[in-house]
């Protein structure tokens, strides 16, 4: 599946929904709902690559930003090397990832570094059952049933959101994932901070001042994807029910890159 995406408005979207409405033959309502949240945006899923380029073509003859992608290609958590341990070097940014695995990294090879926020979210419901005496039931019976069986539903939740940065580079399609929560900044010495955010956002600006050439975006840090994964586990009566916007942020940090390479920003 091929991913069309809307990077840059050419005319306002009020007066552009008529007309894109009826390419994809939607209503302008149903598209505004689309398309209003923060760019890029899906615009179309075609089932190959020329009938999603010929769509990209169209947007750009309206001069609106454009771009396409495989789906099947955008890395996903099994492609990215998610750095636990790192050292920024006088050449290269070298560490080992969350799997003990050693990577090196040179600061030339850096094309683009893109922050983003994660958020994940966790919602757990317990079910038992409470035995409670039901006056009722009693005279009904006579006294010989005096109580009845309940369901007591027991919620709670949780919430993680940390800050990332996707780090993409000229000799692999698959960027590094930092992840806020999972680096580890004993290497940064005396510019050690008391929070991981501070620590994050440390290591950030270094790593640009080391590859100033890279292009560098954080509007997905204001701007979040909104969660799309969801996962469900355990039975009926102790259910974990997990969502998370992982997916469509690595998703949007792709289409920026490749917006940026195009000039469609």
């Amino acid at each position: 599946m091929h991913v069309v995406a809307l990077t840059r408005w050419g005319a306002a979207m009020d007066g552009e929904l008529p007309v894109l409405a009826v390419w994809l033959g939607v209503t302008a309502y149903d598209l505004r709902l689309r398309l209003a949240g923060a760019l890029p945006v899906v615009f179309a899923l075609k089932p190959d690559a020329q009938s999603a380029e010929d769509f990209v073509a169209r947007l750009r003859a309206r001069s609106h930003g454009a771009v396409s992608c495989d789906a099947t290609q955008v890395p996903g958590p099994g492609d990215q090397i998610v750095p636990r341990e790192f050292e920024l070097f006088a050449s290269a940014l070298r560490g080992k990832d969350d799997h003990g695995r050693p990577f090196e990294l040179p600061y030339v090879e850096i094309t683009g570094l893109i922050r983003a926020a994660r958020v994940s979210n966790t919602q757990n419901t317990l079910t038992t059952k409470e035995t409670k005496f039901d006056m009722g039931m009693a005279v009904m019976s006579g006294g010989l049933k005096m109580s009845k069986q309940i369901d007591k539903v027991e919620r709670s939740g949780s919430e993680e959101r940390e800050q990332t940065l996707h780090i993409f580079r000229r000799s692999r399609p698959e960027p590094l994932l930092c992840r806020e929560l999972a680096l580890r900044y004993q290497s940064l010495g005396a510019a050690l901070k008391p929070t991981t955010a501070q620590n994050f956002a440390t290591f950030v600006e270094l790593l640009r001042a080391r590859a100033p050439f890279a292009f560098h975006d954080q509007r997905l840090v204001t701007q979040k994807r909104k969660a799309g994964a969801l996962s469900i586990a355990g039975p009926a009566k102790e259910r974990s029910v997990a969502t998370t916007n992982a997916g469509e942020t690595d998703l949007a940090a792709a289409l920026l890159m490749l917006a940026h390479e195009q000039g469609q920003l």
